[in-house]
């Protein structure tokens, strides 16, 4: 399934922030002030950021320290760049690319369709899709809270609430 991992990070994203809730919420205590409430929420939003830069910092090893791909590489066609101008405040893109060659100190060579992205897309879409997660329950859980506490309830792990 091409989406997978991205319907995991978004998912990720918001239940790490209902979890990261009910951590502020332990420390805290009692929310039924506006105000812990609101405390609450943020933390529980960049609890879900946080979880989600170290879970790209660990990829990130496994990916530098083992043989493995935890980082799912791309082909991009195009991007922009500052280094070959040589001045930050001229960009150049390199557009329509159709191939890049490898060539291997042994003399091979490998073409490959495009240019490889070495994993920056997919990290930057994990963190994004997260993000949007995090948003939508710094959205949808306060609305629950005040309102019904139905979703509220079923997400938020109890801590110590009647």
């Amino acid at each position: 399934m091409p989406y997978f991992d991205s319907i995991l990070h978004t998912l990720s994203g918001f239940l790490f922030a209902c979890l990261g809730f009910s951590i502020a919420e332990f420390f805290v205590g009692d929310i039924s002030s506006t105000k812990r409430a609101i405390g609450c929420i943020f933390m529980g939003f960049v609890f879900s950021l946080a979880v989600a830069t170290a879970w790209e910092l660990i990829e990130y090893a496994g990916t530098t320290l083992t043989p493995n791909d935890m980082q799912e590489d791309c082909i991009i066609t195009e991007f922009g760049t500052y280094l070959v101008s040589g001045d930050h405040n001229d960009l150049t893109v390199i557009d329509d690319i159709t191939k890049t060659v490898i060539y291997y100190g042994d003399g091979q060579e490998l073409v490959v369709d495009g240019y490889i992205d070495v994993g920056l897309t997919d990290t930057l879409t994990d963190l994004l899709v997260c993000f949007i997660g995090a948003v939508v329950f710094a959205i949808v859980i306060p609305i629950s809270y005040f309102k019904e506490k139905r979703l509220f309830h079923l997400f938020v792990p109890c801590v110590q609430r009647n």
